[in-house]
């Protein structure tokens, strides 16, 4: 859903093969994102799956939680996971 979404925007029209990309997910605490509080995991995968599947390989994710331990916060939304099948981490988490 979130790649059909971003191709029907056009949004990798944004940015060029040359230009360093942050997906900022909110990770204002560790909550689990069934709780409604953080962003899912799908949503970041998409977003990044989006991105280079374009050739824009130069993308981190990255958040500082506010609440929150972010590498933990990272852990129970299971972003650490997305980062790692698609190289944008664990060394760009942060």
């Amino acid at each position: 859903m979130v790649v059909k979404a971003l191709e029907l925007v056009e949004a990798d029209k944004a940015f060029t093969s040359q230009e360093r990309i942050l997906v900022k997910p909110n990770y204002i605490n560790a909550s689990h994102p069934s709780t409604g509080n953080t962003t899912d995991a799908r949503v970041v995968e998409g977003t990044v799956k989006f991105l280079k599947e374009r050739g824009l390989g130069n993308i981190a994710i990255g958040e500082g939680s506010g609440l929150s331990d972010t590498k933990r916060a990272y852990r129970v939304a299971s972003v650490d996971e997305v980062a790692k099948r698609w190289k944008s981490g664990p060394d760009r988490l942060g």
